[in-house]
């Protein structure tokens, strides 16, 4: 067996024997080193540390078997006629030759035989599905158990390939099992640990580094060689920053030592320290993400986790996250280095980097399926090596794909999601397609052995009730108290609420209502806009259309001096980055007091610390305008004399009976394509309507739960509760397809366009990447080259310079066809900005204000 090679390039080889001891030899030390990884393969198993540890090396020590294979080692002819003593047929195929899947076949197929002859059906039906975990190492978990004999093959080669795996699982059996008493018969009967396929994946990654495992030949035992490596697997470890030294025991104090703890923040202690589910519910501005951290710390310090994955409804929140995380991570690490922001500009680890741009510029026998090239590929993209930080701060949908089967190598984000406490916040903001996957998010957590915590204003008494069935508890959920801490451990719920409300700010907003037959805002309403920025406001005004946004900003710059700002999602990824420092730096609570108007979409409505004087919000469902209200005084300062109060202006449509009765959709018109429960907005209406003002707390649990009530109110117009059980019942749909994604077992390869189709309902944005040509060369708007289609490691650069627009007939039919999913739109420099032109009008990009379309 150790003529077989498992790495080699045209100069030298390394045997497979000393290479799968190289990947055991990871798995060892991040073994050693990490307590939670240890607990985690232990609770699922059952078994004792020492004896969870034998079965865990020894399929790691496996994951390669299908390398003993004559299709394997013909990829190095020279030394495959070397090793078989004899001449191999030309006609034998390498190319469709997938070690992992291959593996699996001989596996299952030589097992009885060969392997494991007192073993009865049962217990090797378990062994295979251990096999299958880290036979899936290179993306996706096999399956298939139909014989694939090479053809045309002599029987002396495919019997010494036999007997070589046949050797090697024996010499494996002595080496791990052994040593722990334990022998095939004792294999777990459940399935194999969750985080064990992406355990394996990055082990091999590592393993297959050549910086650290150098090729030898043969010189020593298997234990010696295995000895000898470990030094260099610590040292990979290390650098890769994947080894967390845990600085701190933990809590408010620790993390926050100069700042008096408010709000929920003063429950944390109160908590148990294990594996839970968290839900934290209290008023928008009031600490909950420090709250959050508090607790994590708290986990990490007692060994409950590794690491930290902070999830947010949109990149430009997950952006803003990234600074408050960066403030803390030195308390609650030894080291920050490897705190990593899913696709955003932040240098990663130098190490990623250098393994990224070595295998960019070579070139393995085994191709695209060489761990190294695949652990490249995968690390260029910031969306997908977050979850082998530290502390990843990353969008819910990265977040979803961990859950999603049919991705390729999904399991290496559940296995840095499992091994760690993930925070979710803004939970309220998703809808049921993909709460369809986020509970199955957070079913694998459990399993895994980590934990959840979900933050939000508020959440409706079912949806908490839901979130809590996900994670194996089905405790009636009824405690009315606000602000709110919700712990769910292995089969129990206990809440915490505030004794006193001494350490809740209050607030109360002020309600204007706009009415309009068109929900549209008046010139005369415009004017009024740009006065009160003159008087020194900060005004707000978010939109629920881009198109919208763009209109109302333009119209207001052509009628004032005074600043007017726009952000929305239809920017290139890396002017929005700029675009969102700028909003942060001029209304934050740091600001100066000079009046300025900023219009934008729903991306400033969540988790951005920008503050308003003034608010002027489209109709939207409640749970959402409240969020909007939390930007309104969010921050102690000083007002404009007229604004003293935070006010908000809703703009919302005329309601006539007849349309009630005929058609209640086309009352809300676009915004009802956005928000689709048309009775949520009705009742948001209907409420808005009878008060003058709103107080908060209180109005997050009353006016939310009344707005969300199940049943019907007695003044609700019929034909809205008939809408609305349709509604519910798309709804469901819409769930149970989610669920069966995260069930399923045909192949996506991870790309970008995939992934968003995967975690989303129905029509994606489509995504554009403005261009100039010359000469039938294409170039970013920077001047930089387009890598070319095939270019495996440059999609980030693509993804930076790429930008969404909706899934409609208009765009459909002025841009180009796409070329893999990605549109590229040929633009021309002129004064107003980069143009395109098409029947009507024509397209204009600037780093101001995005894509938009302007009409001849």
């Amino acid at each position: 067996m150790y003529n077989y090679w498992g790495k080699a390039d045209e100069l030298s080889w390394h045997p497979l024997p000393y290479h799968s001891m190289d990947v055991v030899a990871v798995a060892d030390q991040w073994w050693a080193h990490s307590p939670a990884i240890r607990r985690s393969f232990s609770q699922e198993t059952g078994l004792s540390e020492e004896q969870t540890y034998a079965w865990v090396m020894f399929f790691i020590a496996l994951h390669d078997l299908g390398k003993f294979d004559v299709r394997f080692q013909i990829k190095n002819l020279n030394l495959a006629t070397e090793n078989y003593k004899t001449s191999l047929p030309a006609g034998i195929r390498t190319k469709d030759y997938f070690h992992g899947d291959e593996g699996y076949k001989w596996f299952v197929l030589e097992s009885e035989d060969l392997y494991f002859i007192d073993v009865d059906y049962k217990k090797q039906r378990w062994l295979q599905n251990w096999f299958a975990s880290v036979a899936g190492h290179h993306g996706s978990i096999p399956t298939n158990t139909e014989p694939n004999l090479p053809p045309f093959v002599d029987e002396s080669i495919t019997s010494k390939d036999c007997l070589a795996r046949q050797s090697w699982i024996q010499e494996l059996n002595r080496i791990f099992l052994e040593p722990a008493g334990i022998t095939f018969v004792d294999i777990p009967t459940k399935n194999p640990p969750l985080l064990l396929a992406g355990f394996c994946s990055v082990c091999d990654w590592l393993g297959s580094n050549r910086e650290y495992f150098d090729f030898q030949q043969k010189e020593s035992s298997l234990e010696k060689y295995f000895l000898s490596r470990e030094r260099n697997a610590l040292k990979a470890l290390n650098d890769f920053g994947l080894l967390s030294h845990i600085a701190t025991i933990g809590g408010m104090e620790a993390l926050y030592p100069d700042y008096t703890p408010q709000n929920t923040q003063t429950l944390i202690d109160r908590l148990s320290v294990e594996q839970s589910l968290i839900i934290i519910e209290a008023n928008t501005g009031s600490g909950k993400t420090e709250a959050s951290l508090a607790y994590a710390s708290k986990l990490l310090a007692a060994s409950l986790a590794d690491n930290i994955v902070f999830a947010l409804p949109t990149q430009a929140t997950a952006n803003a996250m990234l600074e408050r995380l960066e403030a803390v991570a030195g308390r609650i690490f030894e080291s920050n280095d490897n705190i990593i922001l899913a696709h955003g500009k932040r240098d990663s680890n130098k190490h990623f980097k250098r393994m990224i741009e070595k295998h960019k510029q070579s070139i393995s026998l085994q191709g695209d399926f060489e761990a190294g090239a695949q652990c490249s590929e995968w690390l260029s993209s910031s969306r997908k090596r977050a979850f082998l930080g530290q502390i990843a701060v990353t969008t819910v949908d990265q977040v979803m794909l961990s859950a999603i089967r049919p991705l390729r190598h999904y399991f290496v984000r559940s296995f840095g999601i499992g091994k760690g406490v993930l925070i979710i916040d803004e939970i309220h903001a998703y809808d049921a397609y993909m709460y369809g996957i986020l509970e199955a998010v957070i079913k694998q957590q459990k399993q895994a052995g980590g934990s959840v915590i979900l933050l939000s204003a508020t959440l409706p008494a079912y949806q908490k009730q839901s979130l809590c069935s996900a994670w194996g508890t089905d405790a009636v959920i009824n405690e009315k108290g606000y602000p709110l801490i919700l712990q769910a451990t292995d089969d129990d719920v206990h809440t915490f609420a505030l004794e006193t409300w001494d350490c809740v700010q209050e607030k109360t907003v002020e309600i204007e209502l706009w009415k309009t037959n068109d929900c549209s805002i008046s010139v005369e309403q415009l004017k009024r806009i740009v006065k009160a920025a003159q008087e020194g406001a900060k005004v707000g005004i978010v939109c629920n259309l881009v198109d919208d946004a763009q209109k109302y900003a333009h119209r207001l710059s052509e009628m004032t001096s005074v600043p007017v700002d726009i952000f929305h999602s239809r920017y290139r990824y890396c002017d929005r980055m700029n675009k969102e420092k700028a909003v942060l730096d001029n209304y934050s609570k740091k600001s100066s007091d000079r009046g300025r108007i900023l219009v934008g979409t729903q991306v400033i409505e969540q988790s951005l610390d920008i503050d308003f004087d003034w608010m002027i919000s489209f109709v939207c469902p409640v749970d959402l305008l409240f969020q909007r209200m939390g930007r309104l005084h969010r921050h102690l300062k000083q007002r404009p004399e007229s604004y003293k109060k935070p006010r908000c202006t809703i703009v919302i449509p005329n309601i006539n009976d007849a349309d009630l009765t005929e058609d209640p959709k086309k009352i809300y018109g676009f915004h009802n394509l956005i928000y689709k429960n048309t009775r949520v907005l009705w009742r948001t209406q209907y409420l808005l309507e009878q008060n003058n003002a709103i107080k908060f707390p209180e109005a997050y649990r009353d006016l939310i739960e009344r707005v969300y009530a199940k049943d019907r109110w007695e003044n609700e117009p019929e034909s809205l509760t008939k809408l609305h059980e349709e509604y519910e019942t798309e709804e469901w749909a819409s769930k149970w397809i989610s669920k069966g994604l995260t069930q399923a077992d045909t192949y996506f390869m991870d790309s970008e366009g995939n992934a968003n189709a995967l975690t989303r309902e129905g029509k994606m944005n489509l995504s554009v990447i403005p261009v100039t040509e010359d000469g039938g060369v294409k170039h970013f708007l920077d001047g930089i080259p387009v890598p070319k289609p095939n270019d495996k490691f440059d999609r980030e650069l693509l993804s930076q310079n790429s930008l969404g627009v909706p899934d409609s007939n208009f765009w459909r039919s002025v841009l180009p066809k796409s070329q893999d999913r990605l549109h590229y739109l040929s633009m021309v420099k002129t004064n107003e900005g980069w143009r395109f032109d098409y029947d009507g009008g024509y397209l204009l990009y600037t780093q101001d204000r995005g894509l938009q379309k302007v009409k001849k």
